[in-house]
């Protein structure tokens, strides 16, 4: 385990999704949410650090905060709108400096690589840290949903300063690596066996999302104790059918 000393996990979660409300709260894998597996998945590997929840100050998301805390996990409540003003609200109230961030719609979030994250960015400390893959494209507009990505409480109070633009207060580092001559950068390329891929979809946005993943994490579940990315890419290509309706989610949900 890297020192701890600044880091921490916030995890953005809310309930008004458009396409898929509640999504993050839905049974999705036996009894437990993906919300809920998000939580564990995290303190199994990033326990010493803190975690919290991040999600609005509307009664509608009372609902995460009982899930949250039945987890063991803080929460922090702020606006729904300014996703950016609700992570620095969060850091700063939890003494964040360097925030892990994490979606909370991404249930096959990789393990392995959330904790190679971490380590690579104790030892190069920049802005923003995250994965890329091919034609430089970060991850987090891919939709693959398997990685997080890590940014200083600096950066994201820059990008406060800098811009009032909705779409940089919504997406909370878009403005950072949008912007490479403001930031300090560093990436990490995915795994070779993902770097082309863009027929993998495993972010959740939609019902067609859902209920696609659910059968491919339980079916992942029954056959390994613990699975990671080699694992999925070996079950989606011998899955055709489900790569298929990968293919034509992301036709009609661009990033």
């Amino acid at each position: 385990m890297i020192p701890t000393y600044g880091f921490g996990v916030i995890i953005q979660a809310r309930v008004g999704s458009t396409r898929l409300p509640n999504k993050v709260i839905l049974p999705f894998y036996e009894d437990y949410s993906i919300l809920e597996i998000i939580i564990d998945k995290v303190r199994s590997i990033l326990g010493d650090y803190p975690i919290v929840v991040a999600t609005t100050s509307k009664i509608k998301d009372e609902v995460i905060v009982e899930t949250a805390r039945s987890r063991g996990v803080d929460v922090y409540r702020g606006s729904e709108e300014d996703v950016l003003d609700r992570f620095i609200g969060a850091a700063n109230e939890q003494e964040i400096t360097k925030i892990i961030r994490i979606c909370a719609d991404n249930p096959f979030l990789d393990k392995h690589a959330l904790q190679q994250l971490t380590n690579e960015y104790y030892d190069n400390p920049v802005d923003y840290m995250s994965y890329l893959l091919a034609n430089d494209l970060p991850s987090i507009r891919s939709n693959l949903g398997l990685f997080a990505e890590i940014a200083s409480i600096e950066a994201l109070m820059k990008v406060a300063e800098l811009t009032d633009e909705k779409r940089y207060h919504e997406h909370v580092t878009n403005y950072i690596y949008s912007n490479p001559a403001a930031f300090k950068l560093a990436w990490l390329d995915v795994p070779e066996d993902l770097f082309n891929r863009s027929d993998i979809r495993l972010t959740l946005d939609t019902l067609s999302d859902f209920d696609l993943q659910k059968k491919i994490y339980s079916e992942l579940s029954e056959k390994h104790s613990s699975f990671g990315i080699n694992e999925i890419i070996l079950h989606l290509d011998s899955h055709p059918e489900y790569l298929q309706a990968m293919k034509e989610q992301i036709a009609q949900n661009p990033k």
